[in-house]
């Protein structure tokens, strides 16, 4: 396990057409992310910023029309490597929080699938037998959203969607019996009891073989570990190994929701995924169906 420096970069995209671009700085991010009708939600913290460019980013006071008009993307690394996207979504809310001066900190709430669930919609339908991939994808399309449709194959008969374009993909998953999830701009669909055909792979293990941390949990017939973050377990519907003294625990799971602790320039900071597991061909019994 090698000791090196954490980074987090941020990549706040206006309303107005201009960008911020923050990296470098004291900072810290809890990201919470589920599988189904639940937004992967950011909720962080950045040290160091200017009065100006706090004042330009808060989404509270007399500047509430900003809200959800602004874009985050939040990326995770250490000197020894690049730097992995780790979240994209709509800032809900912004603001300069000067309560523990010189303390100041820049606090955020952000959700992926926010701008989706409110922008302008209109109905979809399909006359006679509807493809649910391709649905889905048309939806991803109207979204601005990459697609990722890992082998569903499910027909609906004479379907009709309405409300938000995410409403619409909430109702078309619930109708398919499929698990689906808007995360780091990509509408994913999979089969309950698989995983998405992209990406995922790694195995969690104890040292020296991976970076665990204690032992494996339960919850129901889901697993939970917890790791030193690692980009390769820490998207949903991909799939993750686990190798450990309880036997119970290993082989290979779906991830269907993870937790994201990571702070930069922190001394003694926080760098954790913990990760929640279905068992492959099993049923996903944590939401992962909306």
């Amino acid at each position: 396990m090698a000791f090196t420096q954490k980074l987090l970069a941020f990549q706040i995209s206006q309303a107005s057409g201009g960008s911020m671009n923050i990296s470098g700085l004291r900072a810290s991010v809890v990201i919470e992310g589920a599988a189904g009708p639940t937004m992967i939600s950011a909720e962080g913290a950045i040290w160091g910023l200017t009065l100006s460019q706090m004042n330009q980013l808060t989404t509270l006071g007399k500047q509430t029309y900003l809200i959800g008009q602004n874009s985050i993307t939040i990326q995770a690394g250490d000197d020894a490597s690049s730097l992995t996207t780790v979240f994209i979504g709509t800032i809900m809310t912004a603001f300069m929080d000067a309560a523990s001066m010189p303390q100041v900190a820049f606090r955020f709430v952000a959700l992926s699938g926010g701008y989706q669930s409110v922008m302008k919609s209109k109905p979809t339908s399909v006359k006679g037998t509807g493809d649910v991939a391709q649905i889905a994808q048309q939806l991803a399309q109207k979204m601005n959203l990459q697609f990722d449709g890992s082998g569903v194959s499910v027909k609906l008969s004479n379907p009709y969607f309405d409300g938000s374009y995410r409403t619409q993909m909430q109702t078309l998953a619930q109708h398919a019996g499929i698990s689906w999830a808007i995360e780091k701009d990509i509408l994913a669909l999979w089969k309950p009891g698989s995983s998405r055909q992209s990406g995922g792979g790694n195995t969690v293990a104890p040292p020296p073989v991976g970076n665990m941390v204690g032992y494996p949990a339960f919850n129901s017939t889901n697993v939970i570990v917890t790791t030193l973050w690692d980009p390769s377990v820490s998207s949903i519907g991909q799939q993750f190994s686990v190798q450990s003294a309880i036997t119970a625990a290993n082989g290979a799971w779906t991830t269907v929701k993870y937790d994201l602790l990571l702070e930069s320039i922190v001394p003694r900071g926080k760098w954790f995924a913990i990760v929640e597991g279905a068992p492959i061909g099993g049923t996903d019994v944590s939401g992962g169906q909306s």
